[in-house]
Parts: structure tokens; sequence; C-alpha cells
């Protein structure tokens, strides 16, 4: 049996249960068709169209802007290209980390790469070996910034 919480506000769209307040809400729904999501912006680019704000009554609808969506997807990229700066180095498997402890110990590589460990790590600024579990020798950054 479901546990429901009284304070989120829900909406039935097209037979399901969407969750319009709270943690887990999903207020803005796609005018061409019943896809819901968390923000206007997403809702609007599904179909081009619009988005409907399921939280007023009656709905308010935004319409699709493609000089803004194209604001905000350069907007986006300055973001992801200063936050992916700070993942400095990568394990063997290609999964990025802000640092060399972190790429060592990584948990994927047991999923995606054949020896089933992390084999390798680079400083991706340099395009430089740091770490290598063969000879377990670090490069004298990379030993700095493990003993703090």
């Amino acid at each position: 049996m479901a546990v429901t919480n009284p304070d989120v506000l829900t909406a039935v769209i097209n037979g399901r249960t969407v969750a319009l307040t709270g943690a887990d809400a999903h207020p803005f729904k796609c005018a061409a068709c019943d896809s819901c999501f968390r923000h206007h912006r997403f809702a609007a680019r599904c179909h081009e169209v619009g988005s409907e704000d399921l939280r007023t009554r009656p709905a308010v609808f935004r319409a699709y802007d493609h000089e803004w969506e194209l604001d905000q997807v350069e907007a986006d990229n300055r973001y992801w290209k200063v936050e992916s700066a700070r993942y400095m180095y990568e394990c063997s498997c290609g999964e990025r980390w802000m640092s060399v402890a972190e790429a060592i110990r990584c948990g994927h590589c047991l999923t995606y790469t054949d020896e089933g460990y992390c084999t390798e790590v680079l400083d991706i600024r340099y395009d430089k070996l740091v770490w290598t579990r063969w000879d377990g020798a670090l490069t004298h950054e990379a030993r700095q910034e493990l003993e703090g």
C-alpha cells in the first residue's frame, strides 16, 4: 500500500498520478502531449509548443520561445565548461574525478574495465600519467595531493 503525503498536491494525467508540489514534483505539462516535467523549459521544448503549469486553475500556458531556448543552451554550456574543469583526473574507465585518491578508488572500473579495477590515472590538463597500478608509482604532484 502506497503512503501518501497530505502536504503534496497531485493531479491525475492520462491515468497516472503526478506530484505537483514536493520533492518529486513535475508540475509542468507539455501542451502537445501528456509528458510532465520539473521545469517549464523542458516541458515547452518537448514538442516546441509550450507548457502548462498544472499548479494553477486554469493551467497557465507558456509558449515555447526558440530565442530564449538558445540563450539557455548557451548559459548551460558556459556553466558545464566551468563545472567540468574541476574534474582534472581520469581513471582507466574514463570517469573523471577531482582528486587522484578518488580516481584510484573508482568503483566504475569494476564494471567498465577488463581488469575489474582502476589501472591508471591521468591528469587530463596535461595529458600525463600520474599513477599506475603496475608499479604503484605516483608523480610528485599526485603524491603531494594524496598527502594533503
